[in-house]
């Protein structure tokens, strides 16, 4: 009702308790009762309902602001438990047009947290299922139902429609990404840069048990961080799609200087950042908003082990408050750019980029459609790399199997042929850091051993010690000791107990050093469940770290977003160093490898980086800085896999790749690696 705390009038004319007339109690005014206003005036119910309906959003944006949602357009990707909130929300925000886009089934696992999942809509399509409560909200909006999953394949047949008037309707006005996969998110956002569609990506919120302390971040995805599926996405967008890298930085935070040339040829210094242009609404995946432990068994009403969702176990794994809060400043933010639009930017929306990076992320050659024009329309340095990759043997791309094409042209025919099974032996190899116990049987893991020069198994928990000690005992081989960051949380409880364990273990074992050990403050517990705890990988860390000095021994060294941490625990305590150390497929900056090599006290002389083809080429072109700048004798090759598959291409390719930035032949490439590593681990 408009108005509150009414009592019934007493007069002269009308009944005592005449249905007429009612008195609000805060104005003291009489008003005529709604039913009363229907009865004499019932030629005006519908235009009253139509304008009470949105007359809380009209008061706060004014009519002119109300006319341009009714005539916007927006598209939801994926309606979920962030996306059924967004499309909700814009709703009741009087936007006249959706199109949204899922091919999935509501389950009654949805319940706790999608928006149009009720007991009554279990097993309906989510699109019909929300276009059916978008209209019982706003009978005049129109709703485009698309029943498929968006992705590489797909989104330019799906999306090209929607971009000109007249396809659906209105103009597309914002595409909002709500999908779960990085690969999908990458293709979807390469496609909307292109064509100047206005887009924005929501990150992940699965296992979040706490509203976020900091509010739901709103920030362009170049900047976003503590997400990992936002942070894969990104990772994708730049390796596959050729998005720009913003200002790199120091571990002290100082950003780094880029050398560009002038026209008139001079260099000059900038430190302008590469935004994306792509908003990014996420909530930080920090451990105080995982401060609620789930159970590792579904029989106690938790998640079963590993975190997965499905409708036989009825587990859901995230909140409402958390996916709806960051629904809702989502469907905020689209609200206010669809306002802040002048009309010349609104007809730019959907005119591809001819010119600039933009132009370049959706192509033929990186997974988009046809390029416009025929192909003599092509830039130099694109028919360049075309001729480039032709120039590649395909029974050469057989033997060391390389999906990136950049990558095969920088490392060369003849590169590739030399670290072939043909040129180079694999027991010219020494995998320095790997992880076959993990995912291979013992049997499997000596046969392959014996082929290799050496390997190094690399522990990552107490439950897998025994198993790499019986196979590197049998082989003569290093092993490497030691409980990983990933899964410590595991080992807590125990904690004391296990360090005396691994101190009698390492103690006995000559050719063994402690490892895996190290930081990371990006990783959330490989189940998905238990909440990150960093405190408790510093105190783990700084155990393992004084068991190696008291002990004499290297260790092998895990760092993510933790270079402040990991050099202050090294070098600046009053404490001797370790007698080596390994960054195992270092990924951090050139100048903090240069910084830890030249610090006094020789104390860089006994730090070893090591590479390997699943980590580092993916980023290949900062990898080739890093291998360039790193001292002939500090560098070593590793596979760092899990299971004996694939190992020998992924140490080939790896060699190959190090060979071609030192300008070294394959073979001594393969001698300098091995003597380093053997060094390393005083073989």
């Amino acid at each position: 009702m408009l108005f509150c705390q009414f009592e019934r009038v007493v007069r002269n004319d009308l009944p005592l308790f005449s249905p007429r007339r009612i008195r609000s109690k805060r104005t003291n005014r009489v008003y005529p009762t709604r039913a009363f206003a229907r009865k004499e005036e019932n030629s005006c119910e519908l235009d009253a309902n139509k304008q009470y309906a949105f007359v809380g959003t009209e008061k706060l944006y004014g009519q002119s602001n109300i006319q341009k949602l009714q005539n916007s357009h927006v598209v939801v990707i994926g309606i979920g438990g962030v996306g059924s909130w967004i499309a909700e929300s814009l709703a009741r925000t009087s936007v006249g047009e959706f199109t949204l886009i899922d091919l999935d089934f509501i389950c009654v696992t949805n319940i706790n947290r999608q928006a149009m999942a009720m007991e009554s809509t279990v097993g309906q399509p989510k699109v019909l299922a929300m276009k059916k409560r978008i209209l019982d909200i706003n009978k005049d909006a129109k709703v485009n139902c698309v029943e498929d999953f968006l992705n590489k394949e797909n989104v330019e047949e799906i999306l090209e429609p929607l971009i000109t008037v007249g396809g659906h309707g209105r103009k597309i006005e914002y595409v909002v990404d709500c999908t779960d996969s990085e690969q999908d998110k990458a293709a979807i956002i390469a496609y909307c840069v292109k064509h100047n569609l206005p887009v924005m990506t929501t990150g992940g919120a699965a296992g979040m048990t706490n509203f976020p302390a900091n509010g739901v971040v709103v920030e362009d995805l170049q900047k976003a961080t503590f997400n990992r599926l936002l942070a894969s996405a990104r990772k994708t967008l730049r390796e596959k799609y050729a998005f720009p890298r913003g200002v790199k930085k120091f571990p002290n935070g100082k950003r780094m200087k880029i050398d560009t040339t002038n026209k008139d040829g001079k260099k000059k210094e900038s430190f302008k950042e590469r935004k994306f242009k792509v908003t990014a609404v996420y909530a930080k995946e920090l451990s105080e908003n995982f401060a609620v432990k789930s159970s590792n068994s579904s029989s106690n009403g938790g998640v079963a082990l590993g975190g997965k969702i499905n409708c036989a176990d009825g587990s859901s794994g995230s909140a409402a408050f958390v996916t709806g809060a960051i629904g809702l400043a989502a469907a905020s933010r689209v609200v206010e750019d669809v306002l802040a639009r002048t009309e010349l930017q609104r007809e730019k929306i959907g005119q591809p980029f001819e010119s600039g990076w933009q132009s370049k992320v959706w192509t033929k050659a990186n997974g988009g459609g046809e390029e416009k024009g025929s192909t003599n329309d092509l830039s130099d340095d694109r028919k360049e790399r075309n001729k480039d990759a032709s120039s590649v043997p395909m029974s050469l791309c057989d033997q060391i199997h390389v999906d990136d094409t950049p990558l095969i042209n920088f490392i060369g025919e003849d590169v590739l042929r030399d670290a072939s099974k043909d040129n180079l032996g694999l027991n010219e190899i020494f995998d320095a850091h790997c992880h076959w116990h993990l995912d291979s049987g013992e049997n499997e893991i000596e046969v392959l051993g014996k082929e290799v020069y050496k390997m190094a198994l690399t522990c990552t928990q107490p439950s897998d010690w025994y198993k790499a000690l019986r196979i590197s005992k049998s082989l003569g081989y290093p092993v490497a000791l030691g409980a990983h960051p990933w899964w410590i949380h595991e080992n807590k409880a125990n904690f004391h107990a296990w360090i005396e364990e691994l101190e009698a273990l390492s103690s006995t074992t000559p050719l063994s050093i402690i490892g895996e050990i190290g930081l990371d403050k990006i990783a959330v517990p490989p189940d998905g469940i238990t909440p990150p705890d960093y405190p408790f990988q510093l105190e783990a860390f700084s155990k393992q770290l004084d068991l190696a000095r008291k002990l004499n021994k290297p260790i092998a060294v895990h760092c993510v977003k933790a270079t402040s941490d990991i050099q202050s625990a090294l070098f600046e305590r009053d404490t001797k160093m370790p007698r080596a150390v390994l960054l195992h497929s270092y990924s951090g900056s050139s100048e903090w490898m240069r910084q830890l090599v030249s610090m006094k006290q020789k104390k860089g002389n006994d730090i070893y980086f090591g590479f390997s083809s699943v980590v580092n080429l993916r980023g290949w072109k900062k990898t080739l800085e890093n291998v360039q700048r790193c001292p002939d004798n500090r560098i070593v090759v590793e596979s760092d896999l899990v299971s004996c598959e694939n190992v020998e291409n992924e140490l080939r390719k790896i060699v190959a790749f190090i060979a071609k930035a030192k300008g070294w032949s394959v073979k001594e490439t393969a001698r300098i690696t091995r003597e380093n590593a053997d060094r390393l681990y005083g073989c």
